[in-house]
């Protein structure tokens, strides 16, 4: 059965790019790099991450959410691999605690967990307010 050509421009976020940004973040690439290794702006990423947590919202699964779950999954297991070798103390711990002081300073840098509790309450905040804003 033929696809219907809906037209417009065709889009860039193929199977060979998802495959590029998966291999950089296996290596530890952070977001700029990787897609520059795939040969993508950054803000096409974050603009396709955007998609796909609205998508979420919705309840509604695609490409998108599904290349994205994938990507937390890689970076969740990276970060418990990191902790796990720092917690054991084995060779290289310190580099594990470096990269993740820089990459998730939010949760291991100085006063992470603090900011980051603070960052949610500021965010229930101004749901709370947005919701007051709308019920005018």
């Amino acid at each position: 059965m033929a696809t219907k050509d809906v037209g417009g421009r065709p889009t860039i976020f193929t199977a060979k790019v998802q495959k590029k940004l998966k291999d950089a973040f296996d290596q530890y690439a952070p977001v700029r790099t990787a897609c520059e290794y795939a040969g993508i702006h950054f803000q096409n990423y974050y603009n396709w991450q955007n998609y796909a947590e609205e998508c979420k919202l919705r309840g509604e699964e695609n490409e998108h959410t599904r290349f994205f779950d994938t990507l937390h999954e890689i970076r969740s297991n990276r970060v418990i691999g990191l902790a796990k070798r720092i917690a054991e103390g084995g060779k290289g711990w310190q580099g594990a605690a470096w990269y993740l002081e820089r990459v998730h300073s939010k949760t291991f840098g100085q006063n992470g967990e603090l900011m980051t509790m603070l960052e949610e309450k500021l965010k229930s905040i101004e749901d709370k307010l947005n919701d007051n804003g709308d019920k005018k």
